[in-house]
């Protein structure tokens, strides 16, 4: 069971005035937790720097001590991980040990660029870290870049100091396989658009290709960027099995990738080494509309209900910029709307999270900042509701409507007050947003208000109406 001291969560903290009076009490400076964790792996973790210099320097804390549970971990490596690039300096300074691996062959570079971390990446190569050392299953940085967070601009950065764009870990994987499995697509068109990867490097040891990953996981943009770029659509797996084999027995989120690979010309009776087509694929997972799709071919509405979120509203969703903009150049409609929902991938932007720039992309292409869904919302009463102020100053700039009547008759106005968003109530007050309106029960927006804020600031505004 996991157990901290004291000490161990004041350094977590940044509490230096605890930390000093617990260890003038006589609590050691290397009191360790039940992972092995001592203050200065907590303060370094949370990039307490102050406190860090003070472990070090007046209590002569051991910068190089590792954990000694999970992955033996020492301080440069937690600080290394959360970006933290003062305390990594400073560790350096101090003499840690800059290309020491923890347990598992991680170094401190290694964690940095898994985190994105740039900063820190070019502080740690700045002394001497190798761009291709190699971690668990021999993984490269620029692997580590390429999967979890994806961070094209560290990608690019390792790319220019020399990093092995084919280079193969112990799986046989290429940093392309990796941000194809992982939907890093900004990355797949930077090692292929402009690096030249191999987009069919041979298998890994598994035989999947790129496209084999980006197929399993049902990212649309990466096939088409991979196929557009010379993918086999027709490569074998260790098991025989295609791409489409591949996307027939996944196709949990529409057809729109099992249609594009058969759109471009994938073979739809090639067997795997037990003589199944994607066709049995299909059958043995149950999937209905693939198994319609790949007897009798797309219906007359296409292969996917527009109940169904198509890939440009789901990328907008997650803000995803560089994808929307990939799909929008290759013909997706900015302005389809779900056929009972009147969503448009406008309005997906916004319900997402305050994705500005996508935003920006979409109504620069000509989105309709007034289009309605089935509730009658606009944009601006969805972004007034989601209480993302920046998006409602932009649409309010762009010469969005801020007296639209939607849900119940309500203006973005009252729909701001009750949902408590103070900051875009006062906006849309400072912009002409009239503060008598009611909706279709003849609720004002003091009505409607929850929050205490905002029913004070609506008060406060009483006087001015008389």
């Amino acid at each position: 069971m996991f157990q901290q001291d004291p000490i161990h969560k004041a350094a977590e903290d940044g509490d230096l005035d605890q930390v000093k009076q617990l260890l003038q009490s006589g609590i050691p400076v290397e009191t360790k937790d039940t992972n092995g964790s001592t203050p200065l792996h907590y303060a370094s973790w949370k990039g307490h720097l102050e406190l860090v210099k003070y472990l070090v320097e007046e209590h002569g804390a051991n910068i190089n001590v590792p954990e000694t549970a999970y992955a033996c971990c020492t301080p440069l490596h937690k600080a290394s991980e959360f970006g933290h690039v003062e305390v990594v300096q400073y560790l350096i300074d101090q003499g840690a040990e800059f290309n020491k691996p923890n347990k598992y062959e991680t170094t401190p570079l290694l964690e940095a660029c898994a985190g994105g971390h740039l900063a820190v990446v070019e502080c740690l190569m700045g002394l001497g870290a190798p761009v291709d050392t190699k971690g668990f299953q021999n993984t490269t940085p620029l692997h580590e870049a390429s999967s979890y967070r994806g961070h094209v601009d560290v990608v690019r950065y390792l790319v220019a100091q020399g990093a092995n764009v084919e280079a193969k870990d112990d799986e046989g994987r290429t940093p392309l396989h990796l941000a194809s499995m992982l939907g890093r697509f900004e990355v797949v068109q930077f090692l292929v658009g402009e690096q030249g990867a191999q987009v069919n490097p041979g298998g890994d040891r598994f035989g999947d290709s790129p496209l084999h990953n980006a197929s399993s996981e049902e990212h649309l943009a990466i096939a088409m960027y991979l196929v557009e770029h010379g993918a086999n659509l027709d490569a074998q797996d260790n098991h025989g099995c295609t791409p489409l084999h591949i996307a027939s027995e996944r196709s949990v989120n529409g057809l729109h990738l099992l249609e594009f690979l058969v759109k471009k010309g994938a073979n739809k009776e090639v067997q795997n080494n037990e003589g199944q087509t994607p066709l049995d694929f299909a059958k043995a997972k149950g999937r209905s509309a693939a198994i319609e799709f790949l007897e009798n071919g797309p219906t007359d509405k296409g292969p996917n209900t527009r109940d169904d979120p198509t890939p440009l509203h789901e990328a907008c969703k997650e803000g995803r910029l560089a994808v929307v903009q990939f799909f929008v150049e290759h013909g997706a409609p900015i302005e389809e709307a779900l056929e009972s929902y009147e969503v448009t991938p406008l309005h997906f932007a916004l319900q997402g999270g305050p994705h500005l720039n996508v935003i920006q992309y979409l109504i620069n292409q000509g989105a309709n900042m007034e289009a309605k869904d089935y509730r009658g919302d606009t944009p601006l009463h969805v972004a007034s509701k989601q209480g993302h102020l920046e998006s409602v100053q932009y649409l309010v700039n762009q010469g969005a409507n801020v007296e639209a009547k939607g849900y119940y008759e309500r203006t973005p106005f009252l729909a701001a007050c009750e949902c408590g968003n103070l900051e875009v109530v006062q906006y849309l007050v400072d912009h002409g947003a009239n503060v008598e309106a009611k909706d279709e029960d003849d609720d004002t927006a003091l009505d409607l208000a929850r929050e205490s804020a905002v029913i004070e600031y609506l008060e406060n505004q009483q006087p001015k109406r008389r």
